[in-house]
């Protein structure tokens, strides 16, 4: 899904609806990896950008987004435990 994705150009799809999607997709398989959470953040703001009221109604993005920021909250509290 990543490596398609760079194919892909965003701007060109004429739907907002369609670029949130591909934003949304894009966003998800970024946190899945659990690696690359700035990408998958940037990828989200993205598609809020594209379409930001279906962006703000979306339950996929908003368990991600959710995701992201819990596992951020779980990294943040071991580093400080391991002194990093």
């Amino acid at each position: 899904m990543i490596e398609l994705s760079r194919t892909v150009r965003p701007p060109v799809l004429a739907a907002s609806i369609r670029q949130l999607s591909y934003w949304l997709d894009l966003g998800r398989a970024l946190a899945d990896g659990g690696r690359l959470d700035v990408d998958a953040l940037a990828a989200f703001v993205r598609g809020e950008r594209a379409a930001p009221v279906p962006s703000a109604n979306s339950p996929l993005a908003l368990d991600a987004v959710v995701a992201l920021a819990q596992r951020t909250q779980r990294r943040a509290i071991r580093d400080a435990v391991e002194g990093r």
